[in-house]
């Protein structure tokens, strides 16, 4: 009986041993990882970029997968604040480019100079930027012949034509220039002679009473001072004084009796001539540089334009011309 129990003792601890084999135990059994994202990453020390700033709001972080590696973050360095540049100043553009290492360096410009109402007088633009300009003058004009002797008399007047180029060399200003060119000119008069002579080389003389008609045509180049006003609504008045030079190229005449008819009478005129030259107009600007031109010029010469002998007076030529142009 007592061997019964003994066996029957070692068999129930035999068994409670093995009972204690196959139950796993919670403590000592090791955790068995089935799954990659369990796996524990020691936390990485907090940078500066992780920082929290105030007001600003903080974006969740997200969980990286199973085939990313925990980088880490670089410090991001403090940003500068941008210079304030000042007005009309040239500012160069700013990276937007994530990543970049290049840092937005402020850059020193040269302001910008904008044009003001006072410049040297060497830089004061002559209508526009030119030191010259020209134009185009066509003239009509009425021509007459007098004289200084009292038997010598101004009969009658002669239209005539004048057309050439002019031109303007300002002086220090747009205001000031000084007047010159190059003109063709028709002129004459009749001149009514009360004693006899002689004309045109002729053996006889002309009988007292005779008329002359005088059809000359001269090269002239003036030579002036022109005032020009300031710009009032696109229009600009001048006035001119100076001289007048005629140098004769042609000249016909015809008589009263029939003993000349429009012949050749060089013999008769004077190759050179000098006068005044004064006058006033005005100018208006169509634009693009170019104006057109109007006035009142008065010519009168100097000298005796004639140069017969047997007469003993003092023929001098005179103009009244109206001034039409377009200056380019």
């Amino acid at each position: 009986m007592k061997k019964l129990f003994f066996l029957s003792l070692l068999l129930l601890s035999y068994l409670i041993g093995l009972a204690q084999d196959t139950i796993p135990n919670p403590r000592n059994t090791p955790t068995r990882i089935t799954n990659p994202d369990q796996l524990s990453v020691p936390k990485q020390p907090t940078s500066p970029s992780q920082l929290t700033i105030p007001n600003q709001q903080s974006t969740p972080n997200t969980q990286n997968s199973p085939n990313q590696q925990n980088v880490p973050v670089q410090p991001t360095a403090p940003q500068q604040a941008n210079p304030v540049q000042p007005s009309g100043t040239y500012q160069p553009a700013q990276s937007t480019v994530p990543g970049t290492e290049q840092q937005n360096k402020p850059k020193v410009s040269q302001p910008n100079i904008q044009s003001s109402g006072y410049q040297p007088m060497s830089d004061i633009p002559r209508i526009g930027n030119k030191m010259v300009r020209f134009a185009f003058i066509a003239s009509p004009q009425v021509t007459w012949l007098t004289s200084g002797s009292k038997l010598t008399k101004s009969n009658k007047n002669r239209l005539g034509f004048a057309y050439g180029i002019e031109g303007d060399v300002f002086l220090a200003s747009d205001r000031y220039s000084l007047l010159t060119g190059f003109v063709i000119s028709s002129v004459g008069g009749t001149l009514e002679y009360e004693t006899p002579f002689r004309f045109n080389g002729s053996a006889d003389q002309l009988p007292a009473k005779t008329k002359v008609d005088y059809f000359l045509r001269y090269i002239e180049i003036p030579l002036a001072i022109k005032l020009r006003s300031k710009d009032f609504n696109s229009m600009r008045f001048f006035a001119q004084f100076g001289l007048n030079t005629w140098m004769n190229i042609k000249a016909k005449g015809s008589t009263s009796d029939g003993s000349f008819d429009k012949d050749m009478i060089n013999d008769e005129v004077r190759f050179f001539a000098l006068g005044l030259n004064v006058g006033a107009g005005v100018e208006y600007d169509l634009g693009d540089k170019n104006s057109i031109t109007g006035g009142i010029i008065y010519s009168g010469s100097f000298n005796d334009v004639t140069s017969n002998s047997d007469i003993s007076d003092k023929t001098t030529i005179n103009s009244l011309r109206i001034r039409l142009g377009f200056i380019f």
